[in-house]
């Protein structure tokens, strides 16, 4: 799904130094339901508005829905591919906002593939900061990376161990992601290109 309509029934999202969010009340316009990003100590390092932003996040009562497209398999110039790799998990909304230890996820690959892929699986937290947060599926043998300012990685390595963001970022400064028949990590166009 390319475009998702968020009706949010809060308007101001605020975030501390330790990217904890409070959620205030709706203010429909118009017939319109819009929301508004309330910033206080709230900056663009923040590891979901930009998700948020670009819609691949929504916040309806009590959880916090997550729909990333993956679109780019490959290292090339950013054009995305002709299938999508889709990860649906949804967390608990609590106050303050906390990513869990662990998330199940629903893994859907569509477009120009013979059938319709579907998996899913569980991620537990192996790393996390102010500026990322780090799980491994010991079951789909992957990593899930979200970092500040929108930048997601899926890279489903098939290692029986987890990858660091520390080894990732080397990963991508050896160049060795471009070595032929390398697995990359996965990532979404509209991020990469800020087409949003």
């Amino acid at each position: 799904m390319n475009t998702i309509i968020i009706l949010f029934t809060i308007i101001g999202i605020s975030l501390s130094s330790s990217h904890h969010f409070i959620f205030n009340e709706a203010c429909p316009t118009n017939n319109t339901v819009f929301h508004t990003l309330k910033r206080e100590k709230f900056t663009s390092e923040d590891i979901i508005s930009k998700l948020i932003e670009v819609g691949f996040v929504t916040i309806q009562n009590d959880k916090i829905s997550f729909e990333l497209p993956f679109d780019l398999h490959e290292m090339d110039c950013g054009a995305p591919d002709c299938y999508t790799t889709t990860i649906r998990f949804s967390i608990p909304n609590h106050k303050p906002f906390q990513f869990p230890q662990q998330i199940n996820v629903k893994l859907e690959e569509e477009g120009c593939l013979d059938t319709l892929e579907k998996s899913e699986g569980t991620f537990i937290l192996k790393e996390q900061t102010d500026l990322f947060v780090n799980y491994y599926s010991k079951d789909l043998q992957s990593n899930l990376i979200i970092k500040a300012g929108g930048k997601l990685y899926y890279y489903p390595h098939k290692m029986k161990n987890s990858v660091s963001v520390q080894q990732l970022h080397e990963l991508y400064e050896n160049s060795s992601l471009e070595l032929e028949g390398e697995v990359v990590p996965y990532q979404i166009s509209r991020l990469v290109l800020g087409n949003n």
